[in-house]
């Protein structure tokens, strides 16, 4: 060990980068700054959208976990408990908004099923 001392706990300002970097971040690869076009997250195989779904979910539930256990653990269940429906509400609805960022339909979706991801209390 070299005698710097880490908090258990990330400061909201890391989380909050975390939440931008994953925003950012299209199958494994960062993006450009540039207008999302939904259009090339629908064009990808069913493969890849699947996993896309499935990292930009379960990584969100675990930065939300870091700072509010049941919040994450709210957006692990409602994933979970039926990743087909959630995978086709998900596609859908960045179908429905093109111009929309595939993060921001995530997390959006996951806010309207869970409510405010990082309260002030948690920032």
């Amino acid at each position: 060990m070299l005698g710097v001392n880490v908090p258990f706990r990330l400061p909201g300002a890391v989380l909050l980068a975390a939440l931008a970097l994953l925003a950012f971040t299209h199958t494994g690869a960062v993006r450009a700054a540039e207008p999302t076009q939904a259009n090339s997250f629908l064009k990808l195989t069913p493969e890849h959208r699947y996993w896309w779904v499935n990292g930009a979910v379960l990584t969100t539930s675990h930065l939300v976990a870091v700072r509010d256990k049941a919040k994450g653990d709210c957006i692990a269940k409602w994933y979970l408990d039926d990743r087909a429906a959630k995978q086709k509400l998900i596609e859908a609805t960045i179908a429905k908004y093109p111009n929309e960022g595939e993060t921001t339909v995530v997390l959006g979706l996951l806010t309207q099923a869970c409510g405010e991801l990082l309260s002030a209390a948690n920032r």
